[in-house]
């Protein structure tokens, strides 16, 4: 009996897999025709929910299956365009058949609309004076005359209680909420009644995690306790936890059903910390510098209150940096911090070398979109210019800049810029060598015109106050051309020069660049340019000049790019090749 049964089955499946196959393949389309049309969006949502349309490639769709459901579809219709306010629609439907293929048409009279006639919105409870609630009600999307909107109700409706449950009243109820239609005279009432209830408040928040000093943690809270309740502050406080870097995971939970008599709800943090060590490595290659390679470690959770200790380094042909750091989180830990940092540098360049060793102190506080740097550096640089002997100096530099950094979010769609200036100096009265007083500023601009064209830009100034020129280190004199400066000019080569025509760097700097890009294939792009600018003295403000093509490939933040320019100031100078990979802006 078993194998009988067994074998039934089976042959009832060969029949079903035979009927689909043996039958030719026919499929439904389906059109509406209205007299009073809704908008093309309206229309395909409605066919796109008629039971014809979701089966018109069934298998099994015959001539009666078609009959029955585009009758099927007049109900479907009528009950769908009550939705939007026509509760007596006129449908009548045709079909007709051509090779197994059927064409269904609906033709539609949507009659009159059901206008609002009175909308009665009813609020009681301690949220009667909250702004945000009248907010809603002053914004209620149906108002007399208007023609009534199902989903434009639905829609007022999620929102309120949405906003009542963000806004922290857990017990609000809907008293009623009713439409009453009249198809007498195609007029309709709304009536809206709640009751908010109390407002709830913030209590003691638990966290869930083993790394982390409390007192630490609750700098990051964007509220305290006893104050009102509000979904945004949760939202806030998960945004500064994932910003910190510490955590891999966060999670926050209202625990509502474990609210107190004064209605206070307590909340639980759970927090999933990043491991301890981080390592970052990088590489990079550019004409002026050669391969460059850096490196870095970093332990966090160095204590329980957030401090980090870590070491850094970079490496060129022409440049070595080494150093060591401590961080500190300041009050505003998710974006504010204290750093200390002993760093070596050594450069080489054909007509300078420097060795210096900084100690510098540094405090980082965000205001807004800007990010302001106080610091504080002792120096001891050995420089020498030319043929001259080394000198020796010693600075105590302190510094104030502010930086607008693109990649915290850029202010249109389209455009991404960075700005950074600074201004700073020392004084032979503040245990320093040398008395001088530097600003700087450079910025770089990125905008997308279409598809396929780009516009970028970038400056580099700076301009420098001091009596004895001689005595400025080298690490605080400007030089220009190069990669990242005028093309065309080798790294450098722009500056004023002594007496056996060395370049000594300039008190000031002006450089700026534009460049259009055109993208003609997902990751490769071609450039036209023109840089211009100088490193110079007082006096002597010539700027040089260098244009020429380029061809570029992109992905994500990284970039290999190759220019062709000319330096247009000097006659009979060969085209010069720039070949940078490293991050793009």
């Amino acid at each position: 009996m078993r194998k009988i049964n067994v074998l039934f089955k089976f042959f009832i499946v060969c029949i079903a897999w035979l009927l689909v196959f043996v039958n030719p393949a026919i499929a439904a389309t389906v059109t509406i025709e209205m007299a009073v049309a809704l908008s093309e969006e309206e229309k395909k949502t409605i066919i796109e929910n008629l039971s014809l349309y979701q089966y018109r490639e069934s298998p099994f769709l015959d001539e009666s299956y078609v009959d029955n459901l585009k009758v099927k579809g007049i109900n479907e219709l009528k009950s769908m365009f009550q939705t939007f306010g026509y509760y007596k629609p006129q449908i009548s439907v045709t079909s007709t058949q051509q090779n197994g293929n059927f064409s269904v048409k609906y033709t539609v009279d949507l009659g009159p609309p059901v206008r609002v006639d009175n909308v009665d919105i009813q609020i009681q409870g301690n949220g009667d004076s909250d702004s945000e609630i009248l907010s809603w009600r002053q914004s209620f999307p149906l108002s007399p005359g208007n023609v009534l909107s199902h989903r434009q109700y639905e829609d007022a409706k999620k929102n309120l209680l949405k906003l009542l449950r963000d806004r922290g009243y857990f017990s609000a109820k809907l008293q009623a909420h009713e439409i009453k239609v009249n198809l007498d005279t195609f007029q309709a009432n709304i009536v809206f009644s709640f009751d908010t209830g109390p407002r709830y408040y913030f209590g003691e928040t638990y966290y869930i995690q083993e790394h982390y000093d409390l007192g630490y943690l609750h700098r990051f809270l964007p509220y305290s306790k006893g104050e009102l309740f509000h979904a945004d502050l949760l939202t806030e406080m998960h945004k500064r936890l994932s910003r910190s870097q510490e955590f891999l995971s966060v999670e926050i939970n209202p625990e509502i059903a474990r609210a107190d008599d004064k209605l206070q709800v307590p909340i639980t943090i759970r927090l999933s910390p990043r491991k301890r060590w981080r390592f970052s490595l990088g590489a990079g290659y550019a004409t002026d510098l050669g391969v460059q390679g850096s490196a870095a470690i970093t332990r966090r959770r160095f204590t329980r209150r957030g401090h980090q200790i870590g070491a850094d380094t970079l490496v060129s042909e022409t440049k070595q940096d080494a150093g060591v750091n401590y961080t500190i989180p300041a009050k505003r830990p998710w974006s504010d911090f204290y750093n200390t940092r002993y760093g070596f540098t050594h450069e080489l360049t054909d007509d300078t070398e420097r060795y210096t060793n900084a100690l510098t102190f540094k405090s980082v506080h965000e205001l807004k979109i800007l990010r302001s740097i106080f610091s504080l550096s002792f120096e001891h640089e050995q420089f020498r210019v030319g043929e001259d002997p080394k000198t020796y100096s010693k600075l105590l530099v302190p510094s104030m800049a502010l930086h607008y950094n693109p990649m915290e979010g850029s202010i249109l769609e389209r455009l991404n810029f960075d700005l950074y200036g600074e201004i700073r100096g020392a004084s032979e009265d503040l245990l320093s060598e040398v008395s001088f007083t530097q600003f700087i500023s450079r910025g770089n601009l990125k905008y997308k015109l279409s598809k396929h064209w780009t516009a970028v830009s970038r400056y580099n100034v700076g301009f420098t106050d001091i009596a004895d020129f001689n005595k400025l280190p080298v690490s605080y004199r400007f030089f220009a051309g190069g990669d990242y400066s005028v093309r065309g000019y080798e790294y450098n080569s722009l500056s004023p020069v002594d007496e056996e025509g060395n370049r000594v760097g300039g008190r000031n700097l002006l450089v700026g660049s534009v460049e259009l890009q055109y993208r003609f294939l997902k990751y490769w792009d071609i450039a036209g340019f023109y840089d211009i600018g100088n490193a110079f003295n007082i006096g002597n403000t010539d700027l040089s000049q260098g244009a020429g093509f380029g061809l570029g490939w992109i992905y994500s933040l990284l970039s290999v790019r190759v220019y062709y320019a000319r330096a247009l100031d000097i006659t009979d100078q060969p085209w010069r090749f720039h070949f940078l990979i490293g991050a793009d802006l």
